[in-house]
């Protein structure tokens, strides 16, 4: 899989999960802290830091009927 410029809901949990395994394998997205989490309610979120473009990205998990998202910070 492609890395993508962003998702604003995924359309299943394998694309979720296709994506999470793409940027941990990828040499050009590292994962950081997550600064300000984009809900309160305690989703699961991470954020990774494009090395190239020095952009954070978050990357928050489904949770029906949340599509999660892929979206720059």
């Amino acid at each position: 899989m492609t890395i993508p410029r962003e998702i604003s809901a995924f359309s299943s949990f394998v694309e979720y999960e296709e994506l999470k395994i793409s940027l941990n394998s990828s040499t050009d997205f590292i994962e950081i802290e997550v600064e300000e989490p984009y809900s309160p309610v305690g989703l699961e979120e991470k954020w990774f830091l494009d090395k190239a473009t020095g952009i954070k990205w978050r990357l928050v998990k489904p949770d029906p009927p949340f599509g999660g998202i892929w979206s720059k910070t």
